[in-house]
C-alpha cells in the first residue's frame, strides 16, 4: 500500500508542470516517517548564529550559466552511501571540501567522513550534526584525512587523532541572501553544501536556500 501510495504521487507528479521529474529507487516502499528514522536519526535543533557571506551575492554586469556540471570538470567523487548512519551532515561537508580542493589544487582526493563522525565531538556522529561544526572542526584541527587512511564503517568509532590530514580550508559561509541567483552563482564557482528540509514529500523547502558555502582557498594538500 506505502509503496503503491508513492508510486501514484510519482505518476501524478510527473503528469504536472514541474522543472524537474520524480522516479521509484530503493525508498519506495518507506513512508517518510520510516525513512526519517532509517536513515537520518534524530535532528538536533537548527541554530541561528552562522556566519553569512556576500562572496556570491548577485552583482551588477554578472553573466551566469544555465547550468554547470562540476562532475565533468573532475571536481566530484564517486557516488557514496551513508548506510543507517545519520551522518549526512558529515557526506555534504566533505563534498563540498572534495570539489573546491579539486579546483585550487587540480587533484580530486576522496576525503574521510569518518573521520567527522569520530572525531568531531560537536556534533552527533551518526545521530546527526550540523555542517557548519564540521566545517569549524576542519580548520580547527588543521585539515582532514583522506578515505583510504580513516575508511567509512557507518557507525559511531573512536577517534584516531594521529592520522594524517591532505586536505585543509580556511573559511566557509552561508549565502547572504536566500534567493536563486544567489545559489545559481554560488553553484557556478564551485560545489556547494545545501541542506534540505526531509519532511517535505519531494525534498524542498524554503531551508534549502540556507546554503553552505566553503572558501574557495586552501591553505595546503
Amino acid at each position: 500500500m506505502i509503496f503503491n501510495d508513492n508510486l501514484r504521487y510519482i505518476e501524478e507528479h510527473n503528469s504536472g508542470e514541474h522543472s524537474y521529474k520524480l522516479g521509484l529507487n530503493k525508498f519506495a516502499d518507506l513512508t517518510n516517517e520510516e525513512f526519517r528514522l532509517g536513515y537520518t536519526r534524530a535532528i538536533p535543533q537548527l541554530k541561528s548564529n552562522d556566519v553569512k557571506s556576500d562572496r556570491y551575492s548577485l552583482r551588477s554586469g554578472d553573466v551566469l550559466p544555465d547550468a554547470v556540471d562540476w562532475r565533468s570538470k573532475g571536481a566530484v567523487t564517486t557516488v557514496k552511501t551513508q548506510g543507517k548512519c545519520g551522518a549526512s551532515w558529515a557526506f555534504s561537508a566533505i563534498g563540498a571540501v572534495e570539489g573546491i580542493n579539486q579546483i585550487v589544487t587540480g587533484d580530486l582526493i576522496t576525503l574521510s567522513e569518518q573521520h567527522l563522525i569520530d572525531c568531531d565531538k560537536v556534533n552527533y556522529g551518526c545521530d546527526g550534526g550540523f555542517i557548519s561544526d564540521a566545517y569549524d572542526f576542519i580548520i580547527k584541527n588543521g585539515g582532514i584525512s583522506s578515505e583510504k587512511d580513516y575508511p567509512y564503517t557507518a557507525k559511531d568509532g573512536t577517534c584516531d587523532s594521529f592520522k594524517e590530514n591532505v586536505v585543509t580550508i580556511d573559511s566557509y559561509g552561508y549565502l547572504l541572501e536566500d534567493n536563486e541567483a544567489a545559489l545559481q552563482k554560488a553553484v557556478a564557482n564551485q560545489p556547494i553544501s545545501a541542506g534540505i528540509d526531509i519532511n517535505n514529500t519531494d525534498l524542498l523547502s524554503p531551508f534549502f536556500y540556507k546554503t553552505m558555502v566553503s572558501c574557495l582557498a586552501l591553505q595546503q594538500v
